[in-house]
């Protein structure tokens, strides 16, 4: 039997798109996922969140890594070994050097595991 990553409650889901809980809830509603269970605290499958997020398949040695919070924009050039501005870091998302994820037109998140293996190769 395949071994599945389990389910989020809509805080946790929060805390891992690193928004509210209510705009949380308001991505899901427009993403129109369907919680798992009608009891109780609402919960959603991980795997529909990463679809959400633009990943189709995530192998199971990175389950741990891709429900880790995501990281808003503001927060990149710290995470720069090299310093670079938070103009460069928007410019490199535009451009596409450092994958995105697009939750709502206005909430960009970023992928820690991907940014701090993307961020050597810039």
């Amino acid at each position: 039997m395949k071994k599945k990553p389990g389910c989020a409650r809509v805080s946790e889901i929060a805390t891992h798109w690193n928004v509210y809980d209510s705009t949380a809830r308001e991505i899901i509603a427009t993403a129109g996922l369907v919680p798992v269970d009608a009891e109780g605290w609402k919960k959603y499958f991980w795997e529909d969140i990463w679809r959400l997020e633009g990943d189709l398949f995530v192998p199971q040695n990175a389950w741990r890594a891709f429900k880790e919070p995501l990281l808003k924009t503001p927060s990149l050039p710290e995470r720069d070994p090299i310093g670079r501005s938070p103009r460069t870091m928007q410019r490199y998302i535009e451009q596409g050097k450092i994958p995105c994820i697009r939750l709502a037109p206005d909430i960009i998140r970023v992928r820690e595991c991907i940014f701090d293996v993307v961020i050597h190769r810039i």
